[in-house]
């Protein structure tokens, strides 16, 4: 009472009753998956593993999402959206749950802005924050982060202070980062 489990049900050939099961990886699509490395998936979790969560890909195929790419709290059953990393000579797929890197920096940009925004005209974030508090913050890894930073910065939205990231005004003049030492 009160759980939930991903089951896949069906009618047995024996009895002709309905049966429900929740080895799902027998039921799945063994021939090659259609998909290419990027492509935009729906995902259902139906388990976790050491290495990560298993994920059936589409309603046909079986995936993981390792454990090391994830940076929210899943539970089995959660539909999501996905993306297909690669696709293993056994036919296996790895997943992720972030966009392919250029999606991901363009997204994380206007979430910067919006964040210096709100924040004032100052993010206090730059090379000394622990990744553990830009993926605690903003969800993504430090070098994500350090990608959008950079990205911003060769447009010349923002400035890199002692105190941390700065939004240029339209009216004031953008200069460099000084120089490391």
């Amino acid at each position: 009472v009160g759980k939930s489990y991903v089951i896949h049900a069906c009618v047995d050939q024996k009895s002709g009753r309905i049966i429900a099961t929740t080895r799902l990886a027998r039921h799945l699509d063994l021939t090659p998956p259609p998909w290419a490395p990027g492509d935009v998936v729906n995902l259902m979790l139906y388990g976790k593993t050491d290495l990560g969560y298993k994920s059936i890909v589409e309603g046909t195929h079986s995936g993981l999402i390792f454990a090391d790419q994830v940076f929210q709290d899943l539970q089995p059953g959660q539909q999501i959206t996905g993306y297909i990393v690669g696709i293993r000579r056994d036919r296996k797929i790895d997943l992720t749950l972030q966009a392919p890197a250029h999606h991901r920096v363009s997204s994380l940009e206007t979430t910067l802005l919006h964040e210096i925004t709100s924040r004032g005209g100052l993010l206090p974030f730059g090379d000394h924050t622990p990744p553990e508090e830009i993926r605690a913050t903003f969800g993504v890894s430090k070098r994500t982060f350090k990608q959008a930073v950079g990205a911003l910065l060769r447009k010349r939205h923002i400035i890199i202070t002692p105190d941390g990231i700065r939004k240029v005004d339209a009216n004031e003049e953008w200069s460099p980062p000084p120089a490391r030492q």
